[in-house]
C-alpha cells in the first residue's frame, strides 16, 4: 500500500565501538579509518540487490523524480551494489550516472556506458567532506538508506553541500526505512528499545525517516513531495512478501553485534527465528519513506 502526501512549502572516529549496522551504502559510526562498519561482503552486496528490487516494486519506479533525465548527470550517494545506478544508466543512455561509495561492492568493469562508480568517503575526521563536483553541476542526487551510518549532526551539512553541487531546479531524493515494524510483539519492542538506545548513544537518528520531509524544509529546499509504502512481511502470501521477510531477516542478522552486551548470540538466534511467525500473527510491515527537494532556480 502506499500513501502520497504532496507538500508545496513556502516557509520557511575513531572510536572502537561493539555495535555494527548493515545499510545499503556508506556509514561513519566505525573503528577503522574508512568510517565502514558496514559488512562488505557478497551477501550484503546480495541483500542490497534484492532490498533494490523489493522497492521497485512496492513503489512501481525507481524514482519519484519529476523529470525527464534527458541528457542529465545524476549522482547516486552510497551506491552500494550500484544496482540502482545501473539500472537508471540503461533506462537513460543519453544521461550520466556516478554512483560513490567508500567501499567499491559494485562492479568494477562490467557496466552500461554512461555509469561509472568511484570510492568515496563522506567524512573526514568525522566532518562532512566537500564533494569532487564543481557548484551547480549535478541535475538529480539520489540517496537510499544512509541513515544507518550517519549521526544526525551530519545530516543538515550534507544536505548543503548537495544544495552546493545541485544546478538551479535540480533535485534531491532522499530515501529511508522506518525501523521499527508495524504492530510491534512486546518481545519486538524489548529488542526496538535496546536498537533505539544504540542509535542515540552514537548520536544518531533513529526515526529520520519520519523527519525527511522537514530536514529539506530547513535546507532551503522547495517543492517538497513525500510517498509512503508499506511492505508486508510474510503475510500477505505473495512473493514480493515472502522475499521481504528474507531480506529484513538478513538485516537484522548484522545487526547482534551491536547488542552483544545485552544478548548473547544464541538468545539473538532465538529471537530471529521467532519473527516470522510472529510477523504473520501481528501483520507486521516494513514502511519506507522517500522525499524530493527542490534547488530553487
Amino acid at each position: 500500500m502506499i500513501m502520497k502526501k504532496m507538500h508545496f512549502l513556502s516557509f520557511n572516529k575513531k572510536k572502537e565501538v561493539k555495535l555494527t549496522l548493515a545499510n545499503h551504502s556508506m556509514t561513519s559510526v566505525s573503528s577503522n579509518s574508512s568510517g565502514s562498519v558496514l559488512p562488505n561482503n557478497i551477501m550484503e552486496s546480495d541483500r542490497l540487490v534484492s532490498q533494490h528490487y523489493i522497492l521497485r516494486e512496492t513503489f512501481g519506479n525507481d524514482t519519484m523524480a519529476p523529470m525527464s533525465f534527458d541528457k542529465t548527470t545524476v549522482l547516486d550517494i552510497g551506491c552500494g551494489s550500484g544496482t540502482w545506478t545501473m539500472e537508471m544508466a540503461s533506462q537513460y543512455p543519453d544521461s550520466e550516472f556516478i554512483g560513490i561509495d567508500h567501499e567499491p561492492l559494485f562492479p568494477q568493469n562490467i557496466k552500461p556506458a554512461n555509469c561509472e562508480f568511484r570510492v568515496l568517503d563522506l567524512l573526514r575526521n568525522n566532518q562532512i567532506e566537500q564533494l569532487p563536483f564543481m557548484d551547480n553541476s549535478i541535475d538529480y542526487i539520489f540517496q537510499r538508506d544512509l541513515n544507518w551510518g550517519l549521526m544526525t549532526e551530519h545530516w543538515e551539512p550534507l544536505m548543503n553541500e548537495y544544495r552546493r553541487i545541485l544546478r538551479p531546479g535540480g533535485y534531491i531524493e532522499l530515501v529511508e526505512a522506518d525501523i521499527e515494524t508495524s504492530h510491534l510483539s512486546s518481545i519486538e519492542r524489548s529488542f526496538m528499545d535496546e536498537l533505539i538506545s544504540g542509535f542515540h548513544r552514537y548520536r544518531m537518528n533513529p526515526f529520520m525517516s519520519r523527519q525527511l520531509n522537514g530536514l529539506l524544509t530547513q535546507s532551503g529546499y522547495t517543492d517538497i513531495q513525500e510517498q509512503t509504502a508499506s511492505i508486508a512481511l510474510g503475510w500477505k502470501r505473495t512473493e514480493l512478501s515472502r522475499v521481504a521477510v528474507t531480506q529484513h531477516l538478513d538485516l537484522l542478522k548484522s545487526l547482534q553485534p551491536w547488542l552483544s552486551d545485552h544478548i548473547t548470540p544464541h538468545q539473538y538466534q532465538d529471537y530471529l527465528h521467532q519473527l516470522p511467525s510472529l510477523w504473520f500473527k501481528h501483520r507486521s510491515s516494513i514502511e519506507w519513506t522517500r522525499c524530493i527537494g527542490r534547488k530553487e532556480e
